[in-house]
């Protein structure tokens, strides 16, 4: 198959002028920047990923193994917060876009609201019979990345 009549058909021109009108609109050229914003985020943490998996695949780690275990760490932490460096990217971006003054502050306000709807504070009984105020971070990595975008 040739490529580039590929690339030449009627249905990929009309996805790239899809393409062109939203990333020329405010709103969804602020998500692509936000989310572009957490990509040395997800790297760092996919990289110690792919070191643990290799030294597993090689047999020269199991997954009970603590080294094993240290070296998932930074990938649990960084795919952990995700949806939380979203949020403070795609409001930064956006206020870029509207040319308003404030990003930081904005890229904040959006991320502490974001906490306070994902990761509300929960009462939680200990061993020993007592109980700590603590968050529940179920939600601030990917599977409230499209929360953190709202």
């Amino acid at each position: 198959m040739n490529f580039d009549k590929l690339f030449e058909s009627k249905p990929i021109q009309m996805l790239q002028e899809l393409g062109g009108k939203m990333q020329s609109n405010k709103v969804f050229s602020s998500i692509s920047g936000g989310m572009m914003g957490t990509m040395n985020l997800i790297l760092a943490g996919a990289v110690f990923s792919i070191i643990s998996m290799l030294l597993n695949i090689s047999g020269i780690l199991e997954t009970t193994d603590p080294v094993y275990q240290w070296l998932q760490l930074p990938y649990n932490m960084t795919m952990g917060v995700v949806g939380l460096a979203a949020s403070f990217g795609v409001a930064y971006s956006y206020t870029k876009n509207l040319e308003m003054k404030g990003e930081v502050a904005n890229g904040f306000v959006s991320m502490f609201l974001f906490m306070m709807v994902c990761a509300p504070v929960q009462q939680v009984t200990l061993a020993d019979g007592s109980t700590k105020s603590m968050l529940d971070t179920s939600f601030l990595g990917g599977s409230g990345m499209f929360t953190a975008m709202i």
